[in-house]
């Protein structure tokens, strides 16, 4: 690709993700898109550059993280390149050009774009802080023979204090101006990101939940009895994690975003075969299949409501059974989920300092027990009907993490969801040289098009070195690795939380379930997920499961695969069940 098509797609990734150079904004909404001909001009605030021509005016809306701190900003992106020679920058008259000046305008058109100059229109409270202190701020690429150069220019505002200011080393608008040129450079396709967002539902739809959800918990909404407002109970946060207590907080309620919106597609009952249906959030379609900006003609930040000031969440669907998140830790996952209205329990070992500031009604679903996996999984006792329909949720559950695609498989749940962090295995700390139960990835020759192709009837020591096929088009284990999006560039596969999700993956396609992966939009260095795949029919109209395997005997295989490992782990005889710490409360 050529340096200035390289530009280009730089210049479009962040005129369409703003918010990749600043945390303090949530994304942009594009008013209008207007390409400029020479019988067109450009906006009027737009500048008039001598030499080049203005052929494209794009007006957006810069919507702030946090609105109640931040206000919106509408801003003009305006492109520009070299005139052709013969050629003027604007056209004065208002008749029709002639052939000649067609042939002119397509020339043009095709000439690429060099310069970029962004302008706000601020109202009358002025700039809002993520914004640079300027009138016009240009992203050039500077074309040679030998090297190209990537330049930012500014026009101050007459105002000399903010000059003066500008200029000082360290300023504000300089570590902007850097932040933005190294965004330029990054956006090359050279640049491998370090994660990949987004892969279960879009952006727009979880960030809009997001402050929704924060708005709700802030608001007479998230308080649950007369003492313990949402508020109060941040402000009285004591887990002891060496954490900044609001950071937590608020990813938690990312989390809980999240899983919502997966059980909203999950459980839809108008399309089960569709992983993706079309969401209440999404807003309507123009008729030609593209979507109109809810937010382009009030510039306002977004919420989500239901009928009389409801949370739409309200109606959505969600498993049948309520969800159970094991290792609850905190507890405060449990608590938001609860908040909004949904039923599910927390457990953990021991209670913790932060659940005494929960209401009532969540300290009576927060409960200490140890899970004794084995027992729960023991084939001689009978399947225990309050697994029913309960959704697993592991979020940094460490022990029990590998457990949970075992718990799924042979549990009657309706699925789970996993957020990895401290590397276990079934019965000890995973080792990538000594785990237990190694699993080589590669494709069968035959029916390379179907994931999980090669679940025969298991031998003896199957669930020792096994081949599977994972991923569709995976050839080699580096394919595989490739298609969990791990990010961190390069040689982040070989690191040990690399090397466990790996482990994890190919664990779950052991198991049957389809790899679905997705890395949330949370602080947290551990945000990579991996959940119960959703793209087969629903098998079990009360549980809500699906299944990758299609036929018994591949979901036979499937189940005696997850046997095997059970009965391995009883065998070795290093599996212990954590005793629990203060109150011990009958559970599931």
């Amino acid at each position: 690709m050529d340096p200035d098509s390289l530009f280009q797609e730089a210049i479009s990734n962040l005129i369409n993700h703003p918010e990749y150079n600043s945390t303090l904004i949530l994304r942009s909404d594009v008013v209008s898109d207007t390409h400029l001909t020479s019988g067109n001009e450009s906006p009027p605030r737009a500048p008039r550059l001598s030499a080049f021509r203005a052929t494209r005016c794009i007006h957006r809306v810069l919507l702030p993280r946090r609105p109640g701190r931040d206000g919106v900003l509408e801003q003009l992106c305006t492109f520009y390149s070299v005139a052709l020679s013969g050629s003027d920058s604007l056209q004065a008259d208002s008749e029709a050009p002639d052939a000649h000046q067609l042939h002119e305008d397509e020339a043009q058109d095709s000439a690429p774009t060099d310069t970029v100059i962004l302008t706000p229109l601020p109202d009358a409270s002025g700039l809002p802080y993520y914004h640079p202190a300027v009138e016009h701020l240009a992203m050039r690429y500077l074309a040679s023979p030998s090297l190209g150069i990537l330049r930012v220019e500014v026009l101050l505002p007459s105002d000399s204090s903010v000059q003066k200011d500008a200029l000082e080393p360290g300023s504000k608008l300089a570590r902007q101006c850097t932040t933005l040129l190294q965004h330029l450079h990054r956006y090359t396709p050279s640049y491998t990101p370090q994660s990949a967002h987004d892969r279960l539902f879009p952006r727009e739809e979880y960030q809009d939940l997001y402050l929704a959800m924060r708005a709700f918990l802030e608001s007479d909404g998230g308080r649950q009895d007369k003492e313990a407002g949402w508020t109060e109970m941040v402000s009285k946060w004591k887990e002891r994690t060496g954490m900044d207590g609001a950071k937590q907080v608020y990813e938690d309620v990312g989390i809980a975003c999240w899983l919502m919106l997966l059980w909203k597609d999950t459980f839809a009952p108008s399309n089960p075969f569709n992983p993706n249906p079309q969401s209440a959030l999404c807003p309507p379609t123009d008729g030609n299949g593209s979507f109109d900006s809810p937010h382009a003609s009030s510039a306002q930040p977004p919420t989500i409501q239901g009928s009389e000031s409801e949370p739409l969440w309200t109606k959505w669907p969600r498993p049948p059974n309520g969800f159970l998140d094991l290792g609850c830790g905190n507890g405060l996952l449990t608590h938001i989920l609860l908040t909004a209205g949904y039923t599910g329990q927390g457990v953990d070992v021991r209670t913790r300092p932060s659940w005494q500031y929960f209401p009532a009604t969540t300290q009576q679903q927060l409960l200490v027990k140890a899970v004794d996996l084995l027992d729960i999984l023991n084939p001689v006792e009978p399947i225990q009907e309050d697994w029913k329909g309960v959704w697993l949720i592991g979020n940094h559950a460490d022990e029990l993490t590998p457990w949970l695609p075992l718990l799924s498989m042979l549990l009657p749940t309706s699925g789970f969801a996993s957020i990895p962090c401290c590397a276990w295995g079934f019965d000890a700390r995973w080792d990538r040289g000594s785990a237990l139960f190694p699993i080589e990835v590669s494709v069968p020759t035959s029916k390379p098009d179907l994931i999980d192709s090669s679940l025969e009837a298991p031998s003896a020591s199957s669930s020792k070195n096994d081949t599977l096929t994972v991923v569709k088009g995976a050839k080699t284990p580096d394919d595989f690795a490739a298609s969990l999006h791990l990010g961190g560039g390069a040689n982040s596969n070989t690191t040990t939380y690399a090397g466990y999700r790996i482990w994890l993956a190919s664990l779950h396609a052991h198991l049957g379930w389809k790899i679905e992966v997705d890395t949330l939009r949370i602080g947290s260095t551990r945000a990579w997920a991996i959940v119960e795949g959703r793209s087969y029919q629903i098998t079990d109209t009360q549980t809500g499961r699906t299944r990758i395997a299609s036929t018994p005997a591949q979901e036979d295989a499937a189940n005696e695969r997850a046997r095997d490992i059970v009965r391995s782990v009883r065998e070795r005889g290093l599996f212990k069940v954590r005793v629990p710490e203060g109150r011990a409360v009958e559970h599931r």
